[in-house]
C-alpha cells in the first residue's frame, strides 16, 4: 500500500495546464451541440422528476429500481459542468445549480446521497422485485458508482462554476463513504460488484487534491489497496504484468473509471509506476479494442477484438474519451488527440439521434440505431423516461471536446481541435487569448487560425498534425513553415500578437483501415477523420453488394450539408452506379440500415495509424 507520506499534492500539473472557459463551436456540429443543450440537458431534470422523487423516497416508499439508479444525476451534471464551460449559458447554468438544490435537498444527515433505503444501502441486497424480474442476486446494488458520479459531476461544477455548496454537498457523500467503509471497518469488497464500486477512488483523489481532507486520500489508497483482493481487478499489477486490458480479471467498460485513479495517483505522487500502467491500459484498449468509429466496447467490455460485432454501448465510448482526455493530458501525444477527434466526430456523434433529444445505447459499426427511450425503456421509471444509462451519460460524450481542444502549460499552447470554432484559453503565462478558426473542416482540410492574445507574448505553440494527414502545408503571417511532420506537433516558437494569421491546409486525401475477424475482406473508409458508411437511406444502391475500386474512392467528390448530412461523398462503383457515402454521424437515419465496413478492391494493406502505434 502507498504510505500517505510520498503524498505531495500536485507534484505533477494537476489538469496538464490551463483549460478552456468558452468554446463557441459553428456549423453544423455547433448547430448540433446547442440543440442537445437545449433540448435535453437544460431540461433534463424538470422533464424527469422521477429521479430525485426515487431519491427523496428511498426511505418511506421504495420501490423497484435498477442497481445504476444512482448514476443519474452525476452523470447529468458532469455534462451540464462540461457543456457550460463550452456555451456560458445562462439556462444551463439555472439547470445545473438547480439539480445541485435537489442534490442538497435529497441528502441524508450523514452524508448519504443515493436512492436505496437504509437497510440496503452501500452493501446490501437488491429489492427482491429486481431478482424476479431480471434474476439478479446478492449484493449487486451499484451504491458506492453512484456515489462515484454524483460526487463527480459536484466536482466538477464546483471547479466550473465556482459553486460552492457543489463541492460541500460531494464532500458531505465522501464522508458518507468514509464512515462506511473505512470508520466502520467494512471492505470495499463488500459491496458486491467490484469494477463499478471500486472506481470511487478517483473521485475521491480529486477531492483530496481540492481540499487536503486526507480522511479521502485513506479511502482512495484502502480502494486500491483492495483491486489485489481476488475477483477485484488488480489493475494496477496485471498491467504492469504486462497484460492487456482484455487479459484482466475485470475488463468492463466501468473500470476505466477505476483505471483512472492511477493517473490521479501519479499527480500526486510524481511515482512513473502509477503513469506506465494507466499508458500501458490505454494502449492496450486503442490497439485491441478500438472499433473503427472510435468506440469502445464489445458488449460492454473489451473482448481484444476491434473487428467483433457486439454492442459499441455509447457509456463505454464515454468512458474511454473521458481516459484518453486524461491520458493526453499528461502525456502530451497528438496521436491521443487524433483519437479524441475520431471517438467526438463518429462514435460520440453518431449516438446522437437526428432530433438532438435521444441517445442511443448501441452505436455499431453495421446495423441500425435505436434511442434509448425506446431501446432501454425498461430502465425508467414513471416520470422518467430519460432515465437511463446511456441517455443520462450522452452529453458528456459530445462536451468532453472542452477538455481536449487546447489547453496551455508552462512549454506552450497545445491546439488540437479543428473546426469552425472561437476558443477562450489562456497563454502558458496566464494571459488570456482566443483563438479562431474559420473552415469548413471536416468538408475541406483549409483552416485559418487566428490569434488574438491579451497581449504580445513569447511562447510555443503547437498545431496537431494528424497520423492521416500525409501532405501538409502550414503557413504562418504568410510564411511557409517547413519540416511538417504527421502524427505529431508542430511547434512555432515565436512571439505572438494579436492578429497573427495561421493557414493549415490538412491532406483529406483517402485512407482506409483493413478489416479482420468477423469483417474480414472489408475494408473502413475515411475522409480525414471522418468514417464513411453506406446508407440504405442515401446511397442509391444495394448497400450489401456495392463493390467500389480504390482508384475510383481516391477521385471521389466530397461536399458538405447536402440534404442535412454533415458531408457526402460520390463515388462511381464497380456496377457503374454513382454511390453516395455519408458521415458515420448521420448513417442511419430514420431506422434505416448501414454499414462501415465495404468491399473495395485493391485497399493499402494496412492502417495508416497502425505504424505509428506498433512502433512503440
Amino acid at each position: 500500500m502507498i504510505k500517505q507520506s510520498s503524498i505531495t499534492q500536485q507534484n505533477v500539473n494537476p489538469d496538464g495546464g490551463a483549460q478552456i472557459m468558452g468554446m463557441q463551436i459553428e456549423g453544423y456540429l455547433g448547430k448540433r451541440l446547442n440543440n442537445n443543450e437545449c433540448r435535453w440537458l437544460q431540461k433534463a431534470v424538470e422533464h424527469n422528476p422521477a429521479m430525485m422523487e426515487r431519491f427523496r423516497q428511498r426511505d418511506s416508499h421504495p420501490r423497484c429500481i435498477v442497481p445504476w439508479f444512482g448514476e443519474y444525476p452525476g452523470k447529468l451534471l458532469t455534462g451540464m459542468a462540461l457543456t457550460y464551460r463550452m456555451s456560458m449559458d445562462a439556462d444551463t447554468l439555472a439547470a445545473g445549480n438547480a439539480l445541485v438544490e435537489e442534490l442538497a435537498s435529497v441528502q441524508g444527515e450523514d452524508g448519504y446521497l443515493g436512492p436505496h433505503p437504509k437497510d440496503r444501502r452501500f452493501n446490501g441486497p437488491m429489492h427482491e422485485d429486481l431478482t424476479k424480474v431480471f434474476g439478479w442476486h446478492g449484493n449487486v446494488l451499484w451504491d458506492v458508482w453512484g456515489h462515484y458520479h454524483v460526487i463527480y459531476g459536484l466536482y466538477q461544477w464546483y471547479k466550473v462554476t465556482g459553486n460552492r455548496q457543489a463541492l460541500t454537498i460531494a464532500c458531505h457523500a465522501a464522508d458518507s463513504v468514509y464512515t462506511y467503509f473505512i470508520k466502520e471497518g467494512r471492505p470495499f469488497a463488500s459491496a458486491g460488484e467490484p469494477d463499478k464500486n471500486l472506481t470511487i477512488g478517483h473521485a475521491l483523489l480529486l477531492l483530496y487534491r481540492e481540499t487536503g481532507e486526507k480522511t479521502y486520500l485513506e479511502t482512495a489508497l484502502a480502494v486500491v489497496e483492495e483491486w489485489k483482493t481476488a475477483g477485484c481487478g488488480n489493475w494496477l499489477e496485471a498491467a504492469l504484468a504486462g497484460l492487456d486490458f482484455y487479459q484482466m480479471e475485470l475488463p468492463r467498460w466501468e473500470a476505466l473509471h477505476a483505471v483512472m485513479t492511477l493517473s490521479e495517483l501519479y499527480r500526486l505522487t510524481g511515482d512513473i509506476t502509477y503513469y506506465r500502467a494507466f499508458e500501458a491500459i490505454w494502449k492496450s484498449i486503442r490497439r485491441t479494442d478500438r472499433h473503427n468509429d472510435g468506440g469502445f466496447s464489445t458488449g460492454e467490455g473489451a473482448a481484444g477484438d476491434p473487428y467483433q460485432f457486439g454492442a459499441i454501448e455509447n457509456c463505454c465510448t464515454v468512458a474511454w474519451m473521458a481516459m484518453s482526455s486524461d491520458y493526453l493530458k499528461l502525456s502530451h501525444d497528438s496521436k491521443v488527440a487524433d483519437e479524441l477527434e475520431l471517438s467526438f466526430f463518429n462514435a460520440a456523434l453518431g449516438s446522437l439521434m437526428q432530433d438532438d433529444y435521444w441517445f442511443t445505447y448501441d452505436v455499431p459499426m453495421n446495423g441500425i440505431r435505436e434511442g434509448s427511450n425506446t431501446y432501454l425503456a425498461w430502465q425508467t421509471v414513471e416520470g422518467g423516461q430519460g432515465l437511463s444509462c446511456c441517455q443520462a451519460n450522452g452529453n458528456r460524450g459530445l462536451s468532453q471536446v472542452v477538455e481536449w481542444a487546447a489547453f496551455a502549460d508552462a512549454t506552450g499552447l497545445y491546439l488540437n481541435f479543428y473546426g469552425p470554432c472561437r476558443l477562450d484559453a489562456q497563454t502558458p503565462s496566464g494571459a488570456g487569448i482566443t483563438v479562431q478558426e474559420t473552415t469548413d473542416y471536416p468538408v475541406t482540410g483549409r483552416i485559418t487560425i487566428t490569434l488574438e492574445p491579451e497581449k504580445p507574448e513569447y511562447f510555443s505553440l503547437r498545431l496537431r498534425i494528424p497520423f492521416w494527414s500525409k501532405n501538409t502545408q502550414l503557413s504562418v503571417n504568410g510564411e511557409l513553415q517547413n519540416g511538417v511532420q504527421k502524427g505529431s506537433y508542430y511547434t512555432i516558437s515565436r512571439e505572438w500578437r494579436s492578429g497573427d494569421t495561421l493557414t493549415l491546409e490538412l491532406d483529406m486525401t483517402a485512407h482506409y483501415w483493413i478489416g479482420d475477424g468477423e469483417v474480414k475482406g472489408c475494408t473502413s473508409l475515411y475522409h480525414g477523420p471522418i468514417l464513411l458508411v453506406l446508407d440504405t437511406g442515401a446511397s442509391g444502391t444495394d448497400v450489401n453488394n456495392c463493390v467500389f475500386e480504390r482508384a475510383a474512392l481516391e477521385q471521389m467528390t466530397v461536399t458538405g450539408g447536402e440534404d442535412g448530412y454533415w458531408l457526402t461523398a460520390q463515388a462511381t462503383n464497380l456496377a457503374g452506379e454513382i454511390v453516395r457515402l455519408v458521415d458515420f454521424a448521420d448513417g442511419g437515419r430514420n431506422g434505416a440500415w448501414y454499414i462501415s465496413w465495404l468491399n473495395i478492391q485493391n485497399a493499402p494493406a494496412l492502417w495508416d495509424n497502425d505504424e505509428i502505434w506498433n512502433a512503440r
